[in-house]
This record gives C-alpha cells, sequence and structure tokens, in this order.
C-alpha cells in the first residue's frame, strides 16, 4: 500500500515546531508492509489545505487502511474529503467533526491538536459516541468533557508543578513573574497551574502578564519587569512567543533565567530566534530525537539500545 502524508502547521514551516508525529507515523506504516511515498507540509491556510488535499486525491483516488488480518477495514473515500469543508480557526474544527461524526462506522477521532478545539469538538463526538483521543491537549477542563474524552497528555496544572518545582527548588528563585499568552486555552490553563502550584508553596506570582499572539509585546514585558524585578520568568506561550519574551527579558534584566513551557519547541531554529538569551532559557518540552545537543544524543542512543533489547 502507498501512502501520502499531509501535515498542517505554520510552525513546521518555519522550523519552531519539528514535525515528530509525521516521522512516528512514517515508521510506523513501514513496520507493518505499508510504504508512504510522499509527504507534503502545509501552513494554517485554508486553500493551501485545499490545493495539498486536492493535489493529493488527484494521485489516490481511494486509500485504504487494514487492520491487517483482522476482518476490517477503514475506508477513507474520496466522497468524504471533498465534502469536508475547510475554514479557519476553531470553526472549521467544529465543521470538520461535524462531517466526521456524520461517517458510519466511525470508530474513533485522534485529535485536534489544540485544547480548545478539542474542548470545541468534544460534543460533536460525544452525542453518537466516538471516542475522541486527545494527544496533545492539556487543558484541565478536558477531565470534564464528557467519558468520550480520552486525554493523554499531563495537564496543565501538573506542567505547572513541575514547572514550578524547577523554579522554587532547581533555580532557587522565590519571585517570580508570568507571561502567559492571553485569549488561549493553552495560555490561560498553564498560567493556572503555575499560580495554583506557587501557591501550594506559599508564594504569588510578583507579576501576571498576558500577551496576545503575534503581536508586539515588548514593551508589556519591560514595564512589568521594572515595575517589579523578578527572580525568574515562566512563559506559557509558544515558540514565538517564547523566542520573543526571553529576548525581551535578557535585554532588561540578562541574569534572570525564563522558563518556557512545552509549547515552545526547542530546536535549532527556536534557539536562533532567542538569540544571546539562549544561555538563561530553560525548557520544559516533549523530547524530540532530533535535538543535536550531547545529553539528548546520548538519551536517545540509551533509549534506542533499550528498544531493542525489549
Amino acid at each position: 500500500m502507498d501512502i501520502e502524508l499531509i501535515t498542517i502547521g505554520s510552525e513546521l514551516l518555519l522550523g519552531f515546531t519539528i514535525d515528530t508525529n509525521a516521522a512516528d507515523l512514517a515508521r510506523a506504516l513501514a513496520s507493518v508492509g505499508a510504504r508512504v511515498v510522499r509527504k507534503t507540509v502545509v501552513a494554517d491556510d485554508a486553500q493551501a489545505i485545499r490545493d495539498a488535499v486536492g493535489a493529493a486525491l488527484a494521485r489516490v483516488a481511494q486509500q485504504t487502511i487494514d487492520t491487517w488480518g483482522r476482518g476490517r477495514r477503514i475506508e477513507i473515500p474520496e466522497s468524504l474529503m471533498a465534502r469536508t469543508p475547510v475554514r479557519p480557526g476553531y470553526p472549521g474544527d467544529i465543521a470538520y467533526a461535524e462531517t466526521m461524526a456524520a461517517l458510519p462506522g466511525l470508530v474513533a477521532v485522534v485529535g485536534p491538536q489544540s485544547s480548545r478545539a478539542t474542548l470545541l469538538t468534544a460534543p460533536v463526538y460525544g452525542e453518537p459516541c466516538i471516542p475522541l483521543i486527545a494527544p496533545t491537549a492539556t487543558s484541565r477542563r478536558l477531565r470534564a468533557a464528557g467519558a468520550w474524552v480520552f486525554q493523554l497528555a499531563p495537564d496543565d496544572s501538573t506542567e505547572g508543578a513541575f514547572i514550578v518545582r524547577f523554579v522554587l527548588d532547581g533555580l532557587h528563585a522565590r519571585r517570580v513573574t508570568i507571561f502567559y499568552l492571553d485569549a488561549s486555552e493553552y495560555g490561560n490553563g498553564l498560567r493556572d497551574g503555575l499560580v495554583e502550584a506557587l501557591a501550594a508553596r506559599g508564594l504569588t506570582p510578583l507579576d501576571e502578564v498576558g500577551v496576545i499572539e503575534q503581536s508586539p509585546f515588548a514593551r508589556r514585558v519591560t514595564t512589568s519587569l521594572r515595575r517589579a524585578a523578578p527572580e525568574a520568568v515562566g512563559v506559557a506561550g509558544r515558540s514565538a512567543e517564547a523566542a520573543a519574551i526571553a529576548r525581551a527579558v535578557h535585554t532588561v534584566m540578562p541574569g534572570v533565567p525564563v522558563v518556557v513551557a512545552d509549547a515552545a519547541v526547542l530546536n535549532q531554529a527556536f534557539i536562533t530566534a532567542v538569540g544571546p538569551a539562549a544561555s538563561m532559557v530553560y525548557g520544559v518540552t516533549w523530547w524530540s530525537p532530533d535535538l543535536p545537543d550531547t545529553a539528548s544524543r546520548a538519551f536517545a542512543g540509551r533509549w534506542r539500545q533499550a528498544r531493542s533489547a525489549r
């Protein structure tokens, strides 16, 4: 069987995020005899997605995934893809979920990627009792999203507690300022997780500053730091915001460590974007086998050796 993969995300194109999902999927497909013949990466743009899907469908009229000997076949017909609405943002996620939930015989859904999209689509899949597997969504609100939502990643309260423990016990800081991505389920949720973890240790944040995605917010960072000098800074934002905040902190207070959460992917593109502030940046991140540093390569080697011994 020949398979084409299409991955969607502007951060994949910009190099801020390593596409480990496609790599893992390609290896898994190869291990069961499938052949990945093409991989396409497109930006978060409706027309680009339409073009990529249309081009793939022109090459492969219909593709099937076989459960290899279990007597069932999961079909992905061209007619489904043709009528799937491609709309930007969360309305598109809901529209896509409605289309998928109406598919007879649908056994489960993996995704969406973000917490807010998962929360919005959970009722759509929950009504017909279709399991929704959330591999990367971290919102604690998913606990109450229904019996058909299965969250795989640690939620924001768990990550918040981990970051606070590192800041207090590892960096020995007590005065902490939090910068978070506002109007974002991820940013607001992780901010709450950090605040709760600090409160459990008898502390309150020195300052909590919300920033808007893709907006010039260096002045807000500078104003906060001059209003109250922290001993450490926590950032609940994606790669672009985290890099910009780290640069702004380094400009005003070059000796203050910046701890960025898991949405900031610590690859070479991020390190380059951070610039001279890189030496003061710590990251809580999903482990990636593509990280170039010596410690990561050594860990990857030990992991592969342990897996081959199983």
